[in-house]
């Protein structure tokens, strides 16, 4: 059986979330992630968004007293991590402003400054749309896509969705 969520109307803004000590911090506003002390596969837990904004918000690559260490920010607004099936769904979605965060000088590359998904997981979406997303010494300003889990990767699909263009102005 599966067990799926939905969140409607909402605005997700000015959130964010730190390291805290472990290799990454996921999701700024919202973290999909499979249970996997529950022992059952990846392919039972689902959500869905429709009508919604992120706006400013930010995966930190430091602790909340420190930057030091080799974290990175994954998915500014959103990660979706090890949910394959149902997986998560974005109808009507916008993602403004969001970032994600790495240092210079190591080699943990932020991904994602809007939206990760990684390690088995399924995003689908319908008029999704990425304005001015940032992964700051990373990859993919808008979405970021990491590897899969054994056997199974991840799925992206956006249909009927829109990415303005960001430029970055290093100093």
């Amino acid at each position: 059986s599966f067990c799926v969520t939905g969140i409607t109307l909402c605005t997700f803004q000015n959130n964010w979330v730190s390291a805290g000590g472990a290799y990454s911090s996921s999701g700024g506003a919202a973290s999909v992630f499979f249970d996997y002390t529950s022992g059952s596969a990846p392919y039972d837990t689902g959500i869905t968004f429709t009508d919604c904004v992120f706006d400013t918000n930010y995966a930190f690559s430091g602790t909340c007293d420190s930057i030091s260490g080799d974290n990175a920010g994954q998915g500014g607004a959103m990660a979706v991590v090890g949910t394959q099936s149902p997986g998560t769904v974005l109808k009507n979605v916008s993602f403004h402003s969001n970032m994600a965060v790495s240092r210079t000088g190591i080699h943990v590359l932020s991904y994602g400054g809007a939206l990760l998904a990684s390690l088995a997981s399924s995003v689908t979406g319908e008029e999704v749309t990425f304005h001015k997303n940032v992964a700051f010494f990373g990859l993919g300003n808008d979405v970021g896509v990491m590897q899969g889990q054994g056997d199974s990767s991840n799925a992206v699909k956006l249909d009927k969705s829109t990415f303005s263009a960001t430029s970055v102005k290093v100093v």
